[in-house]
């Protein structure tokens, strides 16, 4: 991107951050959100791939677009832009650029937004507003990163909510993407590692057993035996089961994975599709989860 059209850019950015503010001031809190996650958030990301600088004042514009949201009691919104303002914050830090006070404090309201997801009594599934429903799989798809970045920040509780909030946005879903499942997994065996730093060697193991039986319910509703995007998840859950002294666990977890592989190789990468749909493993989780206790 040349100069010119990088100047371009902090000169539409500027003139729809003033936008959005104006909106905001006059409690038009629909087109300051518009205005905000439609049109500044791209150019705001837009920019802070050219220069590392910018992404502070796009964490921030996160962070608002956050607040926006929960002043609507879009809760699920809110979760989403507070996960990715947080991602942000810590990545700014971790180059040492200048963090702007008003993103100090953004740990604290993504955990607080995971607490009010996780107690709140929700609607129906099929009665949240199509612009909640719309975010839940993004919101899902943060957890795993933020519940990582919470490692960094030593804060294991919050860490715990995050996978919770994760689980109850899952459920929120009558037929959940398998995209979402898969983030779900995640989001579990992160936690579970965060729980062996901390020594707490039985939310480990409960945390494992979780996610063995998600799969596991998966597998009997027949939606599918495989998930290509897992397997470094699942060597992660196998390598914590053998320092827990689980290893008959974490052998049949490997067996899983190998048996996937192998799989994958002779399908080919034309097939994964359909030796994904037929590959069943079922008993090799089942396996797993009895060796666990």
């Amino acid at each position: 991107m040349t100069g010119a059209e990088v100047h371009a850019l902090i000169q539409e950015a500027d003139r729809l951050q003033q936008a959005y503010l104006d909106a905001y001031n006059r409690q038009d809190l629909e087109t300051s959100l518009r205005i905000g996650a439609d049109q500044l958030l791209p150019i705001g990301e837009q920019l802070a791939h050219t220069d590392a600088h910018f992404l502070d004042p796009l964490a921030i514009t996160l962070r608002n677009l956050a607040g926006i949201c929960y002043q609507l009691k879009r809760l699920i919104g809110a979760f989403y832009f507070g996960q990715r303002a947080l991602d942000l914050a810590c990545a700014i830090e971790e180059q040492n650029l200048p963090l702007h006070p008003f993103l100090g404090d953004v740990s604290v309201v993504v955990s607080a937004y995971a607490v009010e997801i996780v107690y709140k009594r929700w609607p129906r599934p099929w009665e949240l507003p199509a612009p909640e429903e719309n975010l839940l799989g993004p919101a899902v798809a943060q957890v795993p990163r933020s519940i990582a970045r919470m490692r960094q920040l030593e804060s294991f509780a919050w860490a715990a909510q995050l996978r919770v909030a994760a689980t109850v946005l899952c459920h929120l879903d009558d037929q959940p993407d398998l995209g979402m499942l898969d983030d779900e997994s995640q989001a579990m065996v992160e936690l579970a590692s965060f729980a062996y730093e901390q020594g707490r060697s039985d939310i480990t193991i409960s945390e494992i057993e979780e996610v063995l039986r998600l799969w596991i319910r998966q597998l009997d509703g027949g939606r599918r035996f495989w998930s290509t995007q897992l397997i470094e998840t699942w060597s992660v859950a196998a390598d914590l089961l053998d320092r827990l002294e689980r290893p008959e666990s974490a052998w049949w977890i490997r067996q899983a994975i190998q048996q996937a592989v192998a799989a994958r190789q002779q399908a080919g990468l034309t097939n994964l599709a359909s030796f994904s749909e037929k590959l069943d493993l079922r008993e090799h989780y089942r396996a797993a989860l009895a060796a666990l206790h």
